[in-house]
């Protein structure tokens, strides 16, 4: 995979993902986000996450992710409620 889903924080691809519901974005300090996602200045909120995985490039202009968007709208929400347990 391309994100650490666990206590690890493991940085691979992507940054650890554990936890991220409500979180600031671009806040793990030894991962190199694209400046687009430092801008970002928000909270991954349950509706940010819903938004940014539907159109992540159109979200936050610049970001380095090759994610295109899940276009489901239930695909979106299970994922993000997948997210949301990872505590």
């Amino acid at each position: 995979t391309w994100h650490d889903f666990s206590n690890h924080l493991k940085i691979k691809m992507g940054s650890p993902l554990l936890d991220i519901v409500n979180k600031k974005a671009a806040i793990i300090k030894d991962y190199r986000y694209s400046k687009s996602l430092v801008d970002f200045k928000k909270n991954w909120t349950r509706l940010e996450l819903l938004n940014f995985l539907e159109r992540s490039k159109q979200y936050t202009k610049g970001t380095n992710m090759i994610h295109k968007g899940l276009k489901k709208a239930d695909d979106r929400i299970n994922l993000v409620s997948f997210l949301d347990s990872l505590k």
